[in-house]
């Protein structure tokens, strides 16, 4: 099952830098592009850390 969601976690990554892709030639509310301004376009996701809590 982890294998699944590490794989899930990937797909969210790719759709991520796609999107992040598609909107670097799109203009900020000044007119100017990402691209334009220098704004890298990269974004990464954080990982998911199961938390157990034990019995007090």
């Amino acid at each position: 099952m982890i294998v699944g969601f590490v794989n899930g976690t990937d797909d969210g990554q790719a759709a991520l830098n796609q999107l992040l892709e598609r909107l670097v030639d799109v203009p900020t509310p000044t007119g100017a592009t990402p691209r334009e301004i220098g704004v890298p376009a990269t974004a990464t996701l954080l990982p998911i850390v199961a938390v157990n809590q034990g019995k007090n």
